[in-house]
């Protein structure tokens, strides 16, 4: 081998690859939330199967609790009995496994659904923000209902009996329990897959933020009074730019359950709660 006057030598640096046992994983991305490893197609179809399943679990939990009380349920046993809030937690953490299947089997970490834990601490501080955050756009909300629809104050009259009649008579801290499951399983369905598989599909963080929530306000029709959907939805909105600030549901979680406990203290429900002797 010859070398130059500098001790180098003069033949040309040809690059040689060399092999690489086993296959190579794609980098994860700086954002999982923006779902880039799941098609378009895929992420419609995981909102629809699980639109199915809850769907289905539904019915199999009403017929379930018809046939075990001999076909003959009364309105007053179902306020009374703490099973029906129980199942739809039960069904609601369901719901979030089967989530968190298909989207690992899709190739996606659980932080894609929001459900990061790694800075859960000040994501719980940050809670107490979205929890104050969320009871003022109540009160705006509702305060420009009445500004433009007067006469909604008095059908809104109705609307704390309907919650109170909803929550049968339990102890405290089990209400508590339920509560933050409650909170727990709406924000990683309605925020942590609905939102971002809506953006996945759509390409658009705007579009899936205010679908999400108007969804999120739809679903507590059937609890509340309809106009109730309104201030949910703003409320959604809100949760969800958290969770896009965030990377993360912890925060909302937090901020969802404190509010629901705060509108319950309102209420006066949960000071007297306990059932009596």
């Amino acid at each position: 081998m010859e070398l130059n006057e500098f001790g180098h030598n003069d033949a040309p640096f040809i690059p040689v690859a060399t092999p690489i046992d086993g296959p190579v994983e794609p980098p994860e991305p700086s954002d999982p939330m923006l779902l880039e490893r799941m098609s378009r197609a895929r992420a419609m179809a995981h909102l629809a199967i699980l639109t199915v399943v809850f769907v289905a679990l539904q019915v199999v939990v009403i017929v379930g609790f018809v046939v075990s009380k001999g076909g003959n349920v009364s309105e007053e046993e179902l306020t009374k009995s703490v099973v029906p809030l129980v199942i739809t937690v039960a069904v609601g953490l369901v719901l979030v496994f089967c989530a968190l299947g298909l989207t690992w089997n899709a190739s996606c970490s659980a932080a894609s659904i929001g459900l990061s834990f790694s800075r859960w601490h000040i994501d719980c501080l940050w809670g107490i923000v979205v929890a104050v955050a969320s009871q003022v756009a109540f009160f705006v909300t509702m305060m420009v209902i009445f500004v433009i629809w007067p006469g909604m104050r008095e059908q809104m009259e109705a609307n704390p009996d309907r919650i109170s009649e909803m929550l049968p008579p339990m102890h405290p801290a089990l209400l508590v329990g339920l509560i933050a499951l409650v909170a727990f399983w709406e924000e990683a369905i309605f925020r942590g897959v609905l939102v971002t598989h809506l953006r996945r599909a759509t390409g658009n963080w705007i579009v899936a933020t205010l679908v999400g929530g108007c969804l999120f306000g739809a679903m507590h029709i059937n609890i509340q009074e309809p106009i109730m959907a309104v201030p949910l939805a703003v409320i959604g909105v809100i949760w969800t730019l958290f969770m896009i600030w965030r990377r993360s549901i912890v925060a909302c979680v937090v901020g969802h359950a404190l509010f629901n406990l705060g509108q319950l203290f309102m209420l006066g429900h949960l000071t007297n709660s306990a059932p009596t002797p």
